[in-house]
């Protein structure tokens, strides 16, 4: 590990005659004289643009610039007094680690542009920490503009003439432990020129008191957490949040201690009970501290954490798998000593880790055997701890490992699939409860409608405001799961939106906010918001049909729902009284299109993962060609590789009907674009049209009930297009849709909005009810193979083949229903389920004991 030079020894012995400043709860008089003692070598202001101005002369006074050997600038006092109006310290340009500490900067000249009167000022610049310094009588204590990655800490930033800290276009900062009082503008400011941000910050464990305008006042920025301060002898308010996008003010730990808003704690769990409201500059609340403390928190700065910095890798490097390497490593202890190191490998850039050891000693290096994996984002990250407890980390840069060529993917199957209905106004229809709903926010008078609830399967969202500022809000959404599919979905419906107005006039009531959304949830990127919109229109507005919006999922699909939100005001207003305000939002007829078992316009490969996935396989590369022996040069597609055991890709369009009979070969591909040279093309299926005819009968002992189901794939998969041969011989129709635990109907010449079963596919039972005997007649083409979803529980299937038998039945189906006119529900049951042998035509019931949704494969034959 490099040393720091000769001049910081010289320097320290001057600074340790004094104490170093503990951080405290308030101004302390003997803390003050402490501070004011010290022995500081006086200087004139330091200016540096660009890494190579880290000099002495420019009042550098050690290091290198790496992360465990920083350029050190300290030990100096820079009084402002008579320079013109600049920063006292100004960095630019830098991306080195440099620690600015222990110095006295004060008496900056002030303007209102520019580098006026800051006390330290940056412009572009990384990894900078400040620490123990007291910076008053400036602008700007600190100011860091376009700056990111960097610390400030344990500092006294008072009695300056505008903020102790202002951050724009800075992200990435931690502020922590530091005393922010008797500024004469904000404690901290976020964002101020030209609407530029402050992104992503964390401030914590500062003690803020005093400040004229706000403790801490958020302009411009998202995403910054602040948690564990001290807010006393507050000025204008506590904090003001005008950024109108999301930030924290507390995280599951705990949130902010401010004065005059530590109680009750009934449940004594150590915070208040009474959320604290964060408002914009209008008053209006935007946020909440939703865990206000009771306690101050100690904000006394615990201690320096030891710092470790990788050597090799350090990034850019080409390793052979199997190969011995050294990994290396400098540390700098804090203020305690160091005991361990962990090392860890990542070879996806960090997403996800293994060990490669744990609790060494600081050694500094380690003989590392480099896994067999062939990957371009492979990362080292050590771990160094120390005797109390503290810790630091670094990550290395991103270096490559040549592994074996990576097996290829195996069971390549090809089958002609089309679109159909997954979810046909499966949220709302009619006799929908409305216990169903779930609510995520409820405040005030803001309530649910029983009411609401609509013949024809809509419904609405009200909330109520009533008096002086009472502001409510009503969050909720209708949750549904659909088939899980890997496959482009298309979401269509129709919305309302209505905002309507109580008793009182209607200038002194309104809703601030009204808003639907319809969101999908991607097992790979989570809930995915598909339909957004937040526009206000006063009355109805009408019946708007949304335009088909498209989704393609990243992994899984496996639910959507929709979501409603209505925000509205009370005022008692001059005239006083109560007045009430209310918003609804009404969605109905929403439909999720997908891959299904009707229609041949498309082509569904499935395969096996190679045996090297997860792993060194990075992607799988589709290549399609019309002749069976390519050529396979130029990819169709790709394929990320994520761990699952079998992938699908839909190839749009290329299907049956586009009359091309289509060659593929799949190839498991490595971080460097090897693959395993697979030219084993499959073909999609040529399509055979057949017929199949279904026996169907009035039988009283069945009362005219039908348990049946087909084995082909139909041109038309809608319900009325198959049973159009016996129109006028059946009364009614039902299934049970598992996804959702609900009973669909199809009944002839009754209104459309009550009939809520649409479709008919090949992996689905029917019960259909007869007036006179018919033979049904299905025509279409015979599939290859057909995945019937089994979902927890009870399910309503047919036979997807032409041949009787069990056709390797999932194990985790335990029970088996099938017709039998004579019994109740013309259903009998079996528990000798390895035995059972299913017939074409009919359909039947099949438990799935296991705890989540499964896929029987049933091939055609």
């Amino acid at each position: 590990m490099k040393k720091i030079g000769i001049v910081v020894c010289v320097i320290s012995v001057i600074l340790l005659t004094g104490a170093m400043f503990p951080l405290a709860t308030g101004s302390d008089e003997v803390l003050q004289e402490d501070r004011d003692s010290r022995e500081l070598v006086q200087r004139e202001r330091i200016v540096i643009r660009g890494n190579e101005d880290f000099t002495l002369e420019n009042g550098v006074t050690g290091g290198s610039g790496t992360k465990v050997d920083p350029y050190i600038i300290e030990g100096w006092e820079i009084d402002g007094e008579g320079t013109e109006r600049e920063a006292l310290i100004l960095v630019e340009d830098t991306d080195v680690h440099f620690v600015i500490q222990d110095c006295h900067i004060h008496n900056a000249r002030t303007g209102l542009i520019g580098q006026s009167g800051m006390g330290i000022l940056t412009y572009n610049v990384t990894h900078m920490t400040v620490r123990r310094n007291r910076i008053n009588g400036t602008f700007d204590g600190i100011q860091m503009f376009g700056s990111s990655h960097s610390h400030i800490y344990d500092n006294d930033l008072s009695q300056n003439r505008a903020h102790g800290i202002t951050l724009d276009s800075t992200d990435h900062v931690i502020i922590e432990y530091n005393i922010i009082e008797d500024n004469s503008d904000d404690g901290i400011l976020f964002g101020t020129f030209g609407g530029e941000q402050a992104n992503f910050n964390v401030i914590r464990y500062n003690y803020i008191s005093n400040n004229t305008n706000y403790g801490i006042c958020l302009f411009e920025g998202f995403h910054n957490v602040f948690h564990h301060n001290i807010f006393e002898n507050i000025g204008r308010r506590v904090a003001v949040d005008a950024s109108q996008t999301v930030n924290f003010w507390n995280i599951s730990q705990g949130g902010n201690w401010i004065e005059n808003h530590t109680g009750p704690d009934e449940n004594g769990d150590g915070f208040v009970d009474e959320p604290f409201p964060i408002r914009n500059v209008m008053g209006n609340i935007v946020a909440y501290d939703h865990r206000p403390l009771v306690e101050q928190p100690d904000v006394e700065f615990p201690g320096e954490s030891p710092v470790i910095e990788i050597t090799f890798p350090s990034g850019g490097e080409s390793l052979d798998s199997g190969e011995s390497e050294t990994i290396t490593w400098d540390t700098l202890p804090g203020d305690n000593s160091i005991i361990e190191v962990d090392l860890e490998f990542s070879h996806d850039g960090g997403s996800s880790w293994t060990y490669i050891t744990q609790g060494i000693g600081d050694t500094g290096s380690h003989e590392w055997t480099v896994p067999d994996v062939s990957t371009a984002q492979a990362v080292i990250r050590a771990v160094v701890r120390d005797d109390a407890g503290f810790s630091g980390e670094d990550i290395s840069g991103i270096f490559s490992i040549i592994g074996n060529l990576p097996e290829g993917p195996g069971d390549l199957v090809v089958e002609q699939r089309g679109f159909s209905e997954l979810l046909d106004n499966g949220i709302f229809d009619t006799g929908y409860e409305p216990w169903d709903m779930t609510r995520v926010v409820d405040q005030g008078e803001a309530r649910w409608d029983s009411d609401g609830f609509q013949e024809g399967g809509s419904v609405y969202v009200r909330t109520e405001a009533t008096g002086e500022d009472n502001i409510t809000e009503e969050y909720s959404y209708w949750y549904q799961g659909i088939t899980p599919t890997l496959h482009e979905l298309t979401v269509s419906g129709a919305f309302r939106k209505e905002l309507v107005f109580g008793s009182g006039f209607r200038w002194e009531t309104f809703v601030h906010t009204a808003e639907v959304g319809i969101m999908v949830h991607d097992t790979e990127l989570g809930w995915q918001m598909v339909l957004f919109d937040d526009g206000i229109t006063l009355g109805d507005s009408g019946w708007q049909e949304l335009e088909p919006v498209a989704y393609e999922p990243q992994g899984y699909v496996d639910a959507i729902r929709v979501t409603m939100r209505v925000v509205a005001e009370g005022d008692t207003g001059p005239q006083g009284g109560e007045h009430t305000a209310w918003g609804e939002l009404r969605m109905d007829n929403i439909s999720v299109m997908g891959v299904g078992p009707d229609g041949t316009e498309n082509n569904l490969l499935t395969w096996d993962a190679s045996p090297d996935d997860p792993g060194s396989v990075v992607q799988y590369s589709i290549y399609r060609s019309d002749d069976e022996s390519g050529p396979w040069e130029t990819p169709l597609d790709v394929v990320t590789a994520r761990g699952w055991a079998r992938y699908e890709y839909l190839d749009p369009g290329a299907g049956a009907q586009d009359e091309t009979i289509w060659w593929y070969v799949v190839r498991a591909e490595d971080g460097h674009g090897r693959d395993d040279g697979n030219n084993n093309g499959v073909p999609e299926p040529v399509p055979a049209t057949e017929s199949f005819h279904i026996q169907l009968h009035t039988s009283s002992e069945s009362d005219g009930w039908n348990f049946i189901s087909f084995n082909l794939i139909p041109e038309d998969g809608s319900l009325e297009t198959i049973l159009d041969g016996i129109s006028g011989s059946y009364d009614r129709v039902m299934y049970y849709q598992a996804s959702s635990g609900r009973w669909l109907s199809f009944v002839p010449g009754r209104p459309g909005h009550y009939n809520n079963l649409h479709s008919w596919g090949r992996a689905m039972g029917i019960w259909i009810r007869m007036t006179s005997d018919e033979t049904l007649n299905v025509t279409g083409m015979t599939p290859s193979s057909t995945a019937v979803t089994l979902y927890p529980g009870w399910n309503m299937v047919g036979l997807p083949s032409s041949t009787p038998g069990n056709h390797g039945l999932p194990s985790e189906v335990v029970s088996i229903g099938y017709f039998h006119g004579v019994d109740e529900y013309n259903i009998a049951y079996t528990h000798d389920v390895a035995d059972f042998v299913f017939e074409p035509g009919k359909g039947y019931w099949l438990h799935n004991g296991a705890s989540q949704w499964i896929t029987w494969t049933v091939v055609y034959t």
